[in-house]
């Protein structure tokens, strides 16, 4: 460490004041407690003196409200969804639409093609352009 070519900066920082600087912060800290608990006193007070219960029955929002146990609805709108997926029903009765399992409408599809689906017009615009992809307008 004696070697005389090698030079530093001998005015450094002064560990002293950063101490100082931390001990003055740990002092407000502690003197902005006691100020903002004899505020919340003084405001106590002022208000008659008695605290109120943050939640009470009288200060109770209108149905609805919140939901109390998510999971349970979660399950239950799970099961609901599950079995409509899988099962039949009706749509509307008047214009005699059905829904059917996901599973039959999925085989469905496979063997018989999307429904109002020209196949001759995706064929020819296919070998047009040679875009696999069917082309689609913006509904009016």
């Amino acid at each position: 460490m004696n070697e005389p070519h090698v030079k530093f900066e001998r005015r450094d920082i002064v560990a002293r004041y950063v101490f100082y600087f931390a001990g003055a912060m740990i002092v407000l800290a502690i003197l902005m407690q006691f100020g903002l608990s004899a505020l919340a006193s003084i405001f106590t007070r002022m208000d008659g003196g008695t605290e109120r219960p943050v939640i009470s029955n009288a200060n109770r929002p209108p149905e609805p409200q919140l939901q109390e146990d998510e999971a349970a609805d979660l399950a239950a709108v799970k099961h609901d969804e599950t079995t409509r997926l899988n099962s039949y029903g009706w749509i509307d009765r008047r214009e005699n639409r059905v829904h059917i399992p996901i599973d039959r409408a999925m085989d469905a599809i496979t063997k018989n093609g999307l429904p109002h689906w020209d196949h001759e017009n995706a064929k020819n615009s296919k070998q047009q352009d040679g875009n696999d992809a069917p082309k689609t307008e913006a509904p009016k």
